[in-house]
């Protein structure tokens, strides 16, 4: 799965916090911008839903080590 520094940063934060509010805080960016790039990569991916990709992300991450 191929993403940017900051999609990165957000779904490893979506992973650990969940709700958008929390990510935006941990990340100190605006709560819009979270859910743009979640938006972006859903579409991308053809995930429909946040539950899935964040599951695919992290079996993703740990198949790379």
């Amino acid at each position: 799965m191929r993403v940017t520094k900051r999609q990165a940063q957000v779904l490893d934060a979506l992973c650990e916090y969940g709700h958008n509010k929390l990510i935006a805080r941990a990340l100190g960016v605006d709560v819009k911008a979270v859910e743009a790039v979640i938006s972006r990569v859903k579409t991308r991916t053809g995930v429909d839903s946040r539950v899935v990709l964040a599951v695919r992300w992290d079996r993703y991450k740990r198949s790379i080590g």
